[in-house]
């Protein structure tokens, strides 16, 4: 499960593997007050997920990175290519995530 927030709005991702699919896999986001949005997207080796068009956010994944603190980071980034939100693993939601 990965978390983060875009503005004012929760954002919980939850991936899941294809059976039979080395690097595909089903992913559902919950973003805020939005309806549930679910996709598949590809898993590209040392990058993360393939870069994609979210529908309803306008926003693409951008390559997995580890921050300083050894975070597994996956940021979503605009048309211009500015960091709008940053998910971040976890294995539980955080209470203030949670509405």
């Amino acid at each position: 499960m990965w978390v983060g927030t875009l503005g004012t709005d929760a954002l919980v991702l939850t991936i899941t593997a294809r059976d039979g699919a080395g690097d595909r896999v089903e992913c559902a986001l919950n973003a805020g007050t939005r309806e549930l949005i679910a996709f598949e997207a590809v898993v590209e080796r040392g990058r993360g997920l393939a870069q994609r068009r979210l529908p309803g956010l306008e926003l693409t994944f951008g390559p997995a990175f580890e921050d300083a603190r050894g975070r597994l980071l996956i940021p979503l980034v605009d048309d211009a290519g500015r960091v709008r939100a940053r998910l971040s693993k976890t294995d539980q939601l955080p209470s203030e995530v949670v509405r």
